[in-house]
């Protein structure tokens, strides 16, 4: 009897615990939506998001995309995220950002809503915004591409390699049905080693 009391008692502490730290609400591999477009995002700028709140953004290797008609990305920024689980606000420091110029010692807060387990909607709030009077804004919607880190994390390489900021910068702004449809067949495909 002492001891069901004493596992009891134990186990009601580690929920307690558990439960302070505020665990991530959502990881894996995901892209904004646009609107009519829900996966086209997963064929050119994938959010890595982790559980521990650490977060990356990969572009489409482009240049590697001309030459091979294989899938590579290219990771362009990087930091770490927090989350408030009793304001579903997320605290996010990006520490390397190939494209923009960011302050580290600045957050970029959002209001986080899990719509689903394929999708997340975020709410950019400004500096002085509470959650609680949030202005009736668009989210943004992010989407969970459609593979798994064994088919996605041989395509992904820490480095932006000899692209320019311009570069990068029109990396991102590329926007192709037609191609995102045949990079996403090439995720699906056995992973070639990258280069």
């Amino acid at each position: 009897m002492k001891l069901r009391f004493l596992l009891a008692a134990l186990s009601a502490m580690l929920c307690g615990a558990a439960a302070a730290s505020d665990p991530y609400p959502f990881e894996g591999y995901f892209a904004l939506e646009t609107p009519g477009k829900t996966l086209e995002g997963c064929g050119f700028d994938i959010l890595h998001q982790s559980r521990d709140g650490a977060f990356s953004g990969y572009l489409l290797d482009k240049r590697h995309w001309d030459a091979h008609r294989q899938a590579r990305f290219i990771r362009y920024k990087s930091g770490r995220c927090t989350f408030d689980a009793a304001l579903a606000i997320d605290n996010c420091v990006t520490h390397t950002h190939h494209i923009a110029d960011v302050e580290d010692s600045k957050p970029d807060r959002a209001k986080v809503t899990v719509l689903r387990d394929d999708a997340v909607s975020m709410l950019t709030l400004g500096e002085s915004d509470s959650a609680e009077r949030l202005p009736d804004l668009p989210a943004f919607v992010f989407r969970r591409c459609p593979f798994g880190a064994e088919q996605i994390a041989p395509r992904l390489v820490d480095s932006v390699g000899d692209y320019s900021k311009a570069d990068l910068a029109e990396m991102a702004r590329t926007r192709n049905a037609a191609l995102a449809a045949q990079v996403l067949q090439s995720i699906s495909e056995t992973p070639a080693a990258v280069d």
